[in-house]
């Protein structure tokens, strides 16, 4: 179903970073709306605020949408943190964080489901006795046990030791059990901030601190200014190498869809459209919608032809 953008009503969201909109833009603009955002009856989005700022940023004055209704609060919350979970590209730490998060929505959904109206624990018998056990929230939302008792591990372990957070979490929450050593990284950290940037192994951090500590301040600071230098041309290194392959995946999935349209417009699927369709207004802005994506596909088909027509050089590279 098509809904004005302008009637959704966005409201607080728990995602702060919307991350590449422009990206997302180009990507709906080229190959459409693979999944319609989610409001409920009222018009509240539910889950696609990404999404739906794709659109605005494209200058679309509509989205398709999907409703549900009859939610509470604690459900509309859980199914935001569900899309966020598995949608947004996250740090380590931000993922345990929003799963560890995910986990309590899905335990007092859980609960809600139990009791019966009014809030009065059920007759004995019949209902299992902990309605919000692990094993139960796991199931709920679709995630190991294990994985989420290392997301809490996680959270638990840069909440004591905020420097961990730089860390991988497995090295992380192995730092965290061992207190001495904790300090000692969280201190070498705090007193050297580039070391925690070049996100070296916590070992590595404390060795490097003793040695910067004992060294002459002139000999410490220029090896602090070559750390500095050498991290941000691995950064930005390693930020073009991420850009050209994203850029890549792009035109990859693309590739793909067209792929998956040999054949797909059968005779039956198009007379079932065309009967259900009561708007020309529809008609006609998916028919230009189909006719960019016609225009993108053949530029593509182009540039491949202009390809092959030179020697390529095969290069080994990232998967």
């Amino acid at each position: 179903m098509l809904t004005p953008i302008h009637t959704i009503n966005i409201g607080s969201r728990i995602r702060e970073d919307m991350g590449d909109i422009a990206g997302l833009a180009e990507s709906i603009n080229a190959r459409g709306l693979l999944h319609p955002i989610v409001i409920d009856e009222s018009g509240n989005l539910i889950a696609g605020h990404r999404r739906l700022e794709a659109h605005k940023l494209l200058g679309w004055e509509e989205v398709e949408t999907k409703t549900i209704s009859d939610l509470t609060e604690k459900e509309k919350w859980l199914i935001e943190l569900e899309e966020n979970t598995k949608r947004k590209a996250l740090t380590e730490f931000e993922a345990s964080k929003n799963l560890m998060n995910l986990a309590e929505a899905a335990k007092e959904v859980l609960r809600d489901e139990f009791l019966p109206p009014g809030g009065k624990k059920p007759p004995e018998g019949g209902r299992p006795e902990k309605p919000d056990s692990e094993a139960k929230v796991a199931e709920r939302i679709g995630v190991p046990r294990q994985t989420i008792n290392e997301a809490k591990q996680h959270v638990a372990a840069v909440e004591q030791f905020p420097a961990l957070e730089v860390l991988p979490k497995k090295e992380a929450i192995k730092t965290a059990k061992d207190p001495d050593k904790a300090e000692l990284y969280q201190k070498a950290v705090n007193e050297f901030p580039i070391l925690g940037e070049a996100k070296l192994p916590a070992d590595v951090v404390i060795q490097g601190a003793e040695k910067l500590r004992s060294a002459p301040p002139e000999v410490a600071q220029k090896t602090l200014e070559n750390i500095a230098a050498e991290e941000k041309r691995s950064a930005l290194h390693q930020q073009l190498i991420d850009e050209q392959y994203k850029q890549k995946r792009v035109v990859d999935n693309i590739i793909d869809a067209a792929g998956r349209m040999s054949g797909a417009v059968t005779e039956e699927r198009w007379l079932s459209w065309i009967e259900l369709q009561t708007d020309r207004i529809v008609i006609d802005v998916s028919a230009s919608q189909v006719q960019r994506g016609i225009e993108e596909l053949q530029r593509l088909h182009s540039k491949m032809k202009e390809a092959l027509k030179g020697p390529r050089k095969v290069v080994k590279g990232r998967g």
